[in-house]
């Protein structure tokens, strides 16, 4: 008779293998694995709302902008 340590042995390792086979499965089947929108092939990068399609902050914009609110908060 498995103990309690086995079975949840047994159970992590059965929880692991069926998220790699589901992905597999839906990688395999042609369906979108993650839809985050950050590549041209993803439905979601033609939004408006991916990563992708979001420009970037300047580094020195964003430097300036947190100097300025230090600057404002000290008394």
């Amino acid at each position: 008779m498995p103990d309690a340590q086995q079975l949840l042995t047994l159970a992590l390792v059965l929880a692991a293998a069926g998220y790699l086979v589901r992905r597999t499965w839906k990688r395999l089947s042609g369906r979108p694995v993650a839809r985050c929108g950050s590549c041209s092939r993803c439905p979601g990068a033609a939004d408006g709302r991916s990563p992708a399609a979001k420009p970037l902050i300047p580094v020195e914009d964003l430097i300036a902008s947190a100097a300025h609110g230090v600057k404002g908060d000290s008394k």
